[in-house]
């Protein structure tokens, strides 16, 4: 109760949160009848009996939340991300088109209205992502870097993954990250016109002055 009365205060990190632990909620059984049927599919597994114990223990911590409620997941976490919640942000990044249709039932839509769903999550992902860029989060930064190098962004997409490992080579103090990503830096450099180049240094400075501006980097795990 403390937590949604934070949440609806406009507490960034109290939503995110709820979310995680709705998010948890997804795959739950909703009542006696769904848990006894999984129960029954994994009766010939090998290892059952820590299987029907994860079952029971999410059963139980989930069943008072209904459907509706875990159905709230992406709006309480969108919510915390738009509050500039770092761990929200990056969450947000983690989750993948296919995954937000399913949860929201989407798949049943027709293939136009199916499109329009994913595309508008996919520009509302890179907007997130793009901001926990911009508050130093490591991850999202590679995550941008890897979209524009495989052009699933494609607007100067060179000069943008460019400036953006040499940005990563520039904050973290992981060796091989650093190493890994100014490798990436020295083959594209060969790659980019004169123009993409002063591009790159215009954008490079940007995320520079931006990340430091909000004081903060989040280096990755990965």
């Amino acid at each position: 109760m403390a937590l949604k009365i934070a949440a609806k205060n406009g507490d960034a990190e109290a939503k995110y949160i709820i979310a995680r632990n709705l998010k948890y909620c997804f795959s739950a059984s909703l009542d006696d009848t769904a848990l006894q049927k999984k129960l029954n599919e994994i009766a010939s597994y090998s290892d059952t009996a820590s299987s029907t114990g994860s079952l029971i223990e999410k059963f139980n911590y989930c069943n008072k939340i209904t459907q509706s409620e875990r159905s709230q997941f992406f709006s309480y976490l969108a919510d915390a991300a738009n509050s500039c919640s770092v761990a929200a942000l990056e969450y947000f990044a983690a989750i993948t088109p296919e995954f937000y249709i399913k949860y929201q039932g989407f798949n049943s839509l027709t293939r136009d209205k199916y499109i329009h769903k994913r595309d508008a999550f996919i520009e509302q992902k890179v907007s997130f992502v793009k901001q926990a860029g911009l508050h130093g989060n490591e991850l999202a930064l590679k995550n941008l870097s890897y979209s524009y190098h495989s052009q699933q962004l494609t607007q100067n997409s060179l000069a943008n993954s460019y400036a953006l490992n040499k940005v990563i080579a520039q904050f973290t103090d992981n060796g091989d990250t650093y190493n890994r990503h100014t490798k990436f830096e020295q083959r594209q450099y060969l790659k980019l016109t004169a123009e993409e180049l002063d591009s790159a240094n215009e954008i490079y400075e940007h995320w520079i002055s931006t990340i430091r501006a909000n004081g903060a980097y989040y280096p990755s795990k990965y």
